[in-house]
């Protein structure tokens, strides 16, 4: 599978002895089929970090501009704020 990752991403292998996929911000690159089907890649692909593409310009284009869903914390998750120093 050809994809698009747009960060910098470590796609660990569900077996000893297989080597991880790494992959590079803003860059291209064809993954094994195991690694397109784990939970990791398709919570990725899922949330845009990942994209899968053609070899074709038009479909490069159309998934670099796609967004990137961002994760924030919830209110109660937040870290409270440092105690002022006295």
């Amino acid at each position: 599978m050809f994809i698009l990752a747009k960060r910098n991403i470590i796609i660990p292998s569900p077996a000893p002895g297989v080597a991880p996929v790494v992959l590079k911000k803003d860059g291209f690159s064809t993954v094994p089929d195991w690694a397109a089907e784990t939970a990791y890649f398709k919570a990725l692909a899922a949330d845009g970090k990942i994209v899968a593409t053609d070899h074709r310009d038009k479909d490069i284009q159309a998934a670099a501009e796609k967004p990137v869903k961002t994760r924030r914390a919830k209110a109660e998750e937040k870290p409270a704020e440092p105690a002022a120093a006295e």
